[in-house]
């Protein structure tokens, strides 16, 4: 017989597998299945949302758009109510500045700027007929070898690709903006939506105060100071996350623009698309370096596009430089702070898996879901830390 054999003989509590008695079986049984009935109800239920999610989607839409807009705003709107203004006149004041600033870019500023954008895409089999018959030659001589045949072949192959396919869509998506106002049938039901934002959004912020001291006294009485704390703690992390993120894009749109703006005149390239580049990162820079990414992308195309010579990408250079300073160094700790206190990689990691999961609509709520998680984790591992399981004890819990 071995040592192991007579320890565990010796001292039965240290065996691997403990001998349970019939009592024990039971209780366990009827715990395990608890559980297992309750993940399985969670289950359904989320489900079940998903697919009413999917159903009611044209209703959906302007409904979570107004309650995210309602969010944002309310303490702007508080403040400007503790100054003396009504709260209806504050709410329609601050609505009426923030619709009004995006039916000017919508109508004004946005249909140009796609046709430029569109006018680049167009251009991009002429950048790859250029690198084959300039770049590659080039490379060669200075290299003093032939690249790969695969290489070429690739080159050409896009470049047949990109000629059929990239003019026709850039021209696409031009005349669909620029006529979309005139459309019937599915763009206009889409506008009655969002012609219901504003008034949902208006609707939120009547009620808001109302509405959250309803939500809080549906809370146990028992448990309504502590959760109440908690809420308020999640909404300082992410409130404060998203409505400074909001900020953080809008102002390095502008930081962006002008600078592109600058570059480019130096650099004799349209400046026209500064403020494109510009308006593209004020909008997805909402969603952590989602703007900045298609931005260098952009910039990247336009400048091999028209190329101006190593002093004018020295300018786009340093445009992007001094900007990525500012939003990591000065920008973004000054607005941002440590509300959501995440690891780049981390937040990374966590918009590929937002994208993966729900597109657009999860990369710009993955970050903000992971602070409330982070915020709620040390109770919910203070929780675990008194359970029997952890402590070791269940079965002189089931006795």
């Amino acid at each position: 017989m071995s040592e192991h054999d007579v320890d565990a003989k010796e001292h039965p509590e240290s065996a691997l597998f403990q001998r349970l008695s019939a009592e024990q079986y039971k209780t366990r049984l009827l715990r395990y299945t608890y559980i297992l009935m309750r993940v399985l109800f969670a289950v359904i239920i989320g489900y079940a949302i998903l697919w009413l999610a999917e159903a009611l989607g044209t209703l959906l839409f302007p409904l979570l758009a107004s309650l995210v807009l309602a969010y944002l705003l309310h303490p702007w709107i508080d403040t400007i109510e503790a100054r003396g203004l009504s709260r209806r006149l504050s709410i329609v004041v601050v609505l009426a500045a923030a619709f009004l600033t995006l039916g000017i870019v919508a109508v004004f500023l946005l249909p140009p700027l796609i046709r430029q954008l569109g006018d680049v895409i167009a251009d991009i089999p002429k950048l790859i007929t250029t690198i084959q018959e300039e770049w590659i030659p080039w490379l060669e001589r200075r290299l003093r070898t032939e690249l790969p045949t695969t290489v070429r072949e690739g080159l050409e192959s896009a470049g047949q690709r990109a000629g059929t396919s990239l003019p026709e869509v850039a021209q696409r998506a031009g005349s669909w903006t620029v006529g979309a106002v005139f459309k019937t049938g599915q763009v206009l039901f889409a506008a009655f939506n969002l012609l219901l934002i504003p008034l949902f959004s208006y609707y939120f912020l009547r009620k808001f105060d109302q509405a959250s001291h309803a939500i809080a006294g549906w809370l146990p009485v028992r448990r309504r100071e502590y959760t109440l704390g908690l809420l308020s703690r999640m909404d300082s992390a992410v409130g404060s996350w998203f409505r400074g993120q909001v900020q953080v894009a809008s102002l390095m749109g502008v930081l962006y623009g002008v600078g592109l703006v600058v570059a480019f005149a130096i650099a004799d390239i349209d400046p026209k698309l500064g403020i494109a580049i510009g308006i593209i990162v004020a909008v997805l820079n909402i969603i952590p370096y989602f703007g900045m990414i298609v931005a260098s992308l952009i910039t990247t195309l336009v400048v091999l596009l028209n190329w101006p010579g190593w002093g004018g990408v020295l300018a786009v250079v340093i445009v992007f430089l001094i900007n990525q300073f500012l939003e990591g160094y000065v920008v973004g700790p000054k607005i941002l702070g440590d509300s959501v206190d995440l690891n780049p990689i981390a937040v990374i990691i966590l918009l590929l898996a937002g994208a993966e999961l729900a597109g657009i609509w999860g990369m710009l709520l993955i970050v903000p879901l992971a602070g409330a998680i982070r915020i709620v984790w040390p109770d919910l591992m203070a929780i675990y830390r008194e359970t029997a399981f952890y402590r070791g004890d269940l079965d002189e819990a089931e006795g």
